[in-house]
């Protein structure tokens, strides 16, 4: 997705495939794992997160945007929905991955422009933002197996559990949905048990064994 060219073409097989595209989530993206704060920080992290977090999306929906621009809005006024994946890292900033922060907060910006344009190519055509909290994904594994670590991260969420990928992509079904979410534009929906930007619990209140066994599948 860093390359232009290549998520046109992406674009171009799947309108030739099923004809159009309504709905984009622009979800890949990249968290080096190492704590490294700013000053420690190579170029080359640097300019690497942000190209795939950030100048990734932009060129997904510029690709998106583009078929839309082309096919028009859907003859049944179903507009047509564009979502980035966010992150907390934007809202309360991330220690030791300012590269990751900065990109994710990008992304709002982007969105408060977009959802603006978005309506002159269709008039019922949404773009929001999702921001994932703590959530284990094959990106984020391995910083959380420890129980340690689950135990710290989640001491700012009332809830005390990790997300699953399936939480994520739970709401980004509703916020796809032109019945479920129609008037929903603009916004930015956090999915993190509550995490706000203190701690809420002591550590002897919290067992990183209890956060992880919350893991187990339904």
């Amino acid at each position: 997705i860093t390359e232009p060219a290549e998520v046109e073409a992406l674009f171009a097989a799947a309108r030739a495939r099923f004809g159009r595209v309504d709905v984009c989530l622009a979800n890949a993206g990249i968290w080096p794992p190492d704590d490294e704060r700013l000053h420690e920080q190579s170029v080359e992290r640097v300019r690497r997160t942000i190209e795939v977090d950030l100048l990734g999306a932009l060129w997904t929906a510029r690709a998106f945007l583009r078929g839309l621009a082309e096919d028009g809005p859907r003859v049944d006024g179903h507009g047509a929905s564009l979502i980035f994946t966010g992150s907390t890292a934007a809202r309360f900033g991330e220690a030791g991955h300012a590269d990751y922060a900065a990109a994710k907060a990008g992304l709002v910006g982007l969105m408060r422009s977009l959802k603006n344009e978005v309506t002159t190519l269709d008039p019922y055509a949404r773009v929001n933002v999702i921001e994932p909290g703590w959530t284990v994904t094959e990106m984020t594994e391995r910083a959380v197996a420890d129980p340690a670590v689950a135990a710290r991260v989640v001491r700012t969420m009332p809830v005390r559990q990790l997300g699953r990928a399936a939480d994520i992509a739970r709401v980004a079904a509703i916020v796809a949905s032109p019945f479920a979410s129609r008037h929903l534009s603009g916004q930015v929906l956090t999915v993190a048990g509550g995490m706000e930007g203190r701690v809420l619990w002591e550590a002897e209140d919290v067992s990183g064994q209890d956060v992880l066994e919350r893991l187990a599948p339904d």
